[in-house]
């Protein structure tokens, strides 16, 4: 059997990701790892596995596949400018090392299927907006 190597706190955060899913909505997330494979249906795609931290401070693990299909290719491009990598994905050509260790914003919405577990499934990227600093000054 093959197996996943994981941290007793990895799996006991996805046991509780699994129980409570991460709300719908918008959220931080950093992409902590990024693979290129190939989906069940000979397409090439990139494996995103994502950190979500909360509000009251739990961590969420998110997976996400992406894929330049007629169904994935706007969460894609969305993804791919997310990172900064609009113009390699324009020019035909990215790679899932643009993607590690970058902060992104997502959009996420909770499935819920018979016979299973609600779970939170990431529907859009977007770019971080900048931090808004104001000086001392001026914060009144």
């Amino acid at each position: 059997m093959r197996t996943t190597s994981r941290s007793e706190a990895e799996a006991t955060a996805e046991k509780e990701a699994a129980r409570n899913p991460l709300a719908a909505g918008q959220h931080r997330a950093t992409i902590i790892a990024a693979m290129e494979g190939v989906s069940n249906r000979n397409n090439e795609k990139i494996d995103l596995m994502l950190a979500v931290i909360d509000a009251q401070g739990r961590e969420y693990r998110l997976r996400d596949w992406l894929t330049d299909t007629p169904a994935g290719r706007l969460k894609l491009r969305h993804a791919a400018a997310a990172v900064g990598a609009v113009r390699d994905f324009e020019a035909g050509n990215i790679s899932a090392q643009q993607f590690v260790g970058r902060a992104v914003l997502i959009t996420t919405e909770i499935e819920r299927k018979r016979g299973y577990a609600p779970r939170a499934l990431i529907t859009d990227y977007a770019t971080v907006p900048d931090a808004v600093v104001t000086p001392l000054r001026q914060a009144g």
